[in-house]
């Protein structure tokens, strides 16, 4: 919720839709009750989404069932949840956005900085490329760069679709709504 309640990011699409630079899309926000339990890899998670969210979202608006035309979109644990998600349910969820994701650690761990880049290598050791396409951004005043940069890096190695932007900022609402047009301009144009 807080895209939609901080980042205005439904206001930044109707904008761009306006302008006939993006197509409509229907945004689905998610409030987490404790970010780290639900978001940095949970099981539930990915089973939330499919099990409980899209059946709503299906029902109750006309919205396309082709993964080409759905993504996910965090900033910090949230782009990590994102790209787990979209990492085991490439067939559901083909677009990503990330911003300043917190690419350390990994399952059976609690969040901690400087702990292992598990998901980099779980994408890295991946025999063909998952159909995805990926934007990514990150701050270049936070600790999560180095981390970003080289999962960039791989995406490149591995010839995903990607675009990585850095902003002269931190890890907050300004780097993130920064980004918000460019990202939906991505994915959407």
């Amino acid at each position: 919720m807080a895209y939609r309640r901080t980042g205005k990011l439904g206001a930044v699409l109707d904008n761009l839709v306006y302008l006939k630079r993006v197509s409509p899309a229907i945004l689905v926000f998610l409030e987490p009750a404790d970010r780290t339990q639900e978001y940095f890899f949970n099981p539930l998670y990915p089973r939330f989404l499919l099990e409980e969210v899209l059946p709503r979202v299906e029902a109750k608006y006309p919205v396309s069932r082709d993964a080409a035309t759905r993504g996910l979109w965090g900033a910090s644990l949230g782009g990590v949840a994102s790209l787990w998600t979209a990492l085991q349910h490439s067939d559901t969820f083909s677009r990503v956005v990330t911003q300043s994701a917190a690419i350390q650690g990994r399952p059976g761990t609690t969040y901690a900085r400087g702990e292992a880049e598990w998901l980099l290598e779980q994408f890295k050791s991946l025999e063909t490329r998952l159909p995805l396409r990926i934007s990514l951004d990150c701050g270049q005043l936070e600790w999560l760069l180095g981390t970003n940069r080289r999962f960039a890096g791989m995406l490149f190695d591995k010839g995903y679709t990607h675009q990585y932007l850095e902003h002269r900022s931190g890890h907050n609402w300004v780097t993130w709504r920064d980004g918000m047009a460019a990202h939906l301009e991505w994915m959407l144009g």
